[in-house]
């Protein structure tokens, strides 16, 4: 799943949902895709790690390994020079494999790759 961390959300949770222990992160939003599913599904923190369904439209393409996403970005309450940080959390039967990048969230601003 790819989480993203953004200064205009209501709530956050601290990890992402397969990991266990505890974490300092402020995940506002997950998009996850289901192993062999080609559609993702959008998940908005609700605090104390509740992930709840949210209403976004996500373009998605799958190809063997490669997951390609599309979300806009007003539909994640992020606006044009808002820093959002991100994240991808790897898990296989419901146990985190692994979390890119390994030391810390990365941010970037839209304006600045838009």
């Amino acid at each position: 799943a790819l989480y993203l961390s953004s200064p205009h959300a209501a709530h956050y949770n601290a990890r992402p949902r397969a990991v266990e222990s505890y974490s300092r992160l402020a995940l506002a939003w997950e998009i996850a895709v289901e192993r062999g599913e080609t559609t993702a599904r959008v998940y908005r923190a609700d605090g104390q790690e509740v992930w709840r369904h949210a209403p976004a439209a996500v373009r998605t393409a799958v190809r063997g390994r490669v997951i390609e996403l599309a979300v806009r970005w007003r539909d994640l309450n992020v606006q044009w020079d808002d820093n959002v940080g991100w994240l991808v959390a790897l898990e296989q039967e419901g146990k985190l494999v692994e979390i890119l990048p390994a030391q810390e969230m990365q941010w970037f601003t839209l304006s600045q790759i838009g």
